[in-house]
C-alpha cells in the first residue's frame, strides 16, 4: 500500500476508489440506503430460500400429485374388475346347479359302464332287443388325442328290432347327455328272424380330462 501511495498512479487509483468507498458508505448512513440494503438483503434471502428450500419441496409435491392420479386410474380400474368379478358370480350362482351337466355330458373319464346301461335302458325303452356291445382299448392317461385333454373311446353297440323301433332308438341317441360321435350304422336282416333287423352302430365316446 505504501509503494502505491509513493507511486502517482496508484495514489491516484486509491482516492478514485477511496472515494467510491465513502459516498458508499454515506449512503448507507441515510434512511433510504438503510431501507434499500434492507429490501436488497431480503430479495437475496428470499431467492436463497427458493432455490435451496422451496424448491425440492415443490418437486415433491408435483410427484405426489402425479402419484394421486396414478392411484386414482388405479382405482378406477379396481372398480371396473370387482364389478366384473361379481357380474361373473352372478351368473355362475344362476348355473351353478346345472353345472353337474358338464359333468356327465363330458366326463374326467371314459366311465363307459354307465354310457352302456343308458344305451340298453334307451333299447328297452325303444322296445328292441341288445345283442352285443364292444368297447375297444381305453387309452391310458395322458395319451391320445392332445386337444385341450379331449379323448374318445370306440365303441360298437347291437340291437335287434323292426324298422320303426330300431329308428325311434337311433333317434333317441340324441336325448342322451353323454357326448357320443356316431361314425357308421348298419342294418342287416336278422338270420333267426326273417321279419327283424339287426342295427350295429359304431361310435365315439367323448371324455376330458381336467
Amino acid at each position: 500500500m505504501v509503494d502505491n501511495l509513493n507511486n502517482p498512479v496508484g495514489y491516484q487509483k486509491y482516492r478514485q476508489y477511496n472515494r467510491y468507498f465513502t459516498d458508499i458508505s454515506h449512503f448507507y448512513k441515510t434512511k433510504k440506503g438503510r431501507v434499500y440494503t434492507g429490501i436488497i438483503l431480503s430479495l437475496i434471502t428470499i431467492n436463497f430460500f427458493i432455490f435451496f428450500a422451496i424448491k425440492p419441496t415443490l418437486v415433491t409435491i408435483v410427484q405426489l400429485v402425479r402419484q394421486v392420479k396414478d392411484q386414482k386410474e388405479l382405482a378406477v380400474d379396481m372398480d371396473k374388475k370387482i364389478k366384473a368379478l361379481g357380474n361373473a358370480q352372478s351368473q355362475y350362482l344362476e348355473v351353478e346347479g346345472q353345472l353337474y351337466l358338464i359333468d356327465e355330458a363330458l366326463p374326467k373319464t371314459p366311465n363307459l359302464t354307465v354310457l352302456i346301461k343308458e344305451l340298453e335302458a334307451l333299447a328297452f325303452k325303444s322296445q328292441v332287443a341288445v345283442i352285443g356291445s364292444r368297447i375297444n382299448q381305453v387309452p391310458i392317461s395322458g395319451q391320445g388325442e392332445p386337444q385341450e385333454n379331449k379323448q374318445s373311446v370306440d365303441f360298437s353297440f347291437t340291437a335287434v328290432g323292426d324298422y320303426a323301433r330300431l329308428k325311434d332308438f337311433m333317434s333317441s341317441l340324441s336325448d342322451l347327455r353323454r357326448v357320443i360321435t356316431i361314425e357308421g350304422f348298419a342294418f342287416q336282416n336278422n338270420k333267426d328272424n326273417p321279419g327283424l333287423l339287426t342295427l350295429t352302430i359304431n361310435a365315439k365316446a367323448w371324455y376330458q380330462e381336467k
